[in-house]
């Protein structure tokens, strides 16, 4: 199972696992602004999460798409 896992900063202590990618994890970018995060992996997919209620809201499934989202809303702050 591939997983990303969300900590809690301040007792380092794991709060959630992310387990919906079937390949290997290649990017995680968290939002400045609101309490999302994006995952990349090599099964060609994006899929940005609820930090707060740990849950997918949004899933990509097309390559070139996938690193044009990730580059553009996190670098430009549209989340």
């Amino acid at each position: 199972m591939i997983q990303a896992v969300l900590w809690y900063t301040d007792n380092l202590k794991p709060k959630a696992t992310l387990e919906e990618h079937t390949s290997l994890i290649t990017d995680v970018r968290f939002s400045p602004s609101m309490p999302r995060l994006a995952t990349s992996s090599y099964d060609k997919t994006v899929r940005v999460w609820d930090a707060d209620n740990v849950s997918m809201i949004f899933f990509l499934n097309d390559s070139v798409l996938c690193s044009k989202f990730l580059f553009v809303f996190f670098s430009l702050r549209v989340f």
